[in-house]
């Protein structure tokens, strides 16, 4: 599971290294990166899958390839960029390391799915995409034929990484998505209180002239 969530957030990551700040300035907004590249992701799944017909281990290498050059393209960047001595506690560096840790000092990290739903509705079709190397044929059984398939390509995408589908290691996905989302509220949060800020200095410059 470790493997498999570190190499989702660098995937995800280097995507991210493609799509433009939203701000002004040279900041490297962490988590904005993690979380659009993580959407961009899965729309390339989506588009490589579903209309395109490709097969899965294509699409996989793809992605994967895309990935790896956007990181160099972010590591590129860097040299340009400013960044934040709130690196250090921001939600997509703090969480991963505190994984690794609770993983070292604890054992495996263990996960069970645990009704109908998790099983039927995600593991099955994730599974079967990864058996038969495509999105939909027709000796593919899932209850979860109308459902929207990003979750299920990703989910088969974690299995690809270690090129063996193990149950456990599907919670990397979840993990790498509440990453991502709380470094994204992270990153607009402190935009936030810095844009206050500057303001509050502004206004007091003001009134003191």
């Amino acid at each position: 599971m470790i493997i498999d969530m570190l190499l989702l957030l660098a995937f995800s990551t280097g995507l991210g290294g493609y799509i433009p700040s939203p701000f002004d300035d040279d900041d490297l907004v962490l988590g904005f990166r993690v979380f659009g590249g993580l959407c961009l992701m899965i729309f390339l799944f989506y588009l490589a899958m579903v209309p395109l017909r490709l097969g899965f281990d294509i699409s996989s290498y793809g992605v994967a390839g895309l990935a790896t050059v956007g990181l160099g393209v972010l590591a590129m960047r860097l040299r340009l960029s400013r960044v934040s001595r709130l690196i250090v506690v921001h939600p997509a560096v703090l969480l991963p390391v505190a994984i690794v840790l609770v993983r070292i000092h604890h054992g495996p990290v263990e996960f069970a799915p645990y009704g109908w739903d998790t099983y039927a509705n995600w593991l099955m079709h994730s599974k079967q995409i990864w058996l038969t190397n495509d999105f939909w044929r027709d000796d593919v059984q899932t209850p979860a034929k109308g459902y929207p398939p990003g979750w299920h390509l990703m989910i088969a995408f974690t299995a690809s990484l270690r090129g063996s589908f193990q149950t456990a290691n599907t919670i990397a996905l979840p993990s790498v998505i509440h990453i991502a989302l709380l470094g994204l509220v992270f990153d607009t949060v402190v935009r936030w209180l810095q844009h206050n800020d500057n303001r509050l200095v502004r206004s007091t410059t003001f009134w003191t002239l």
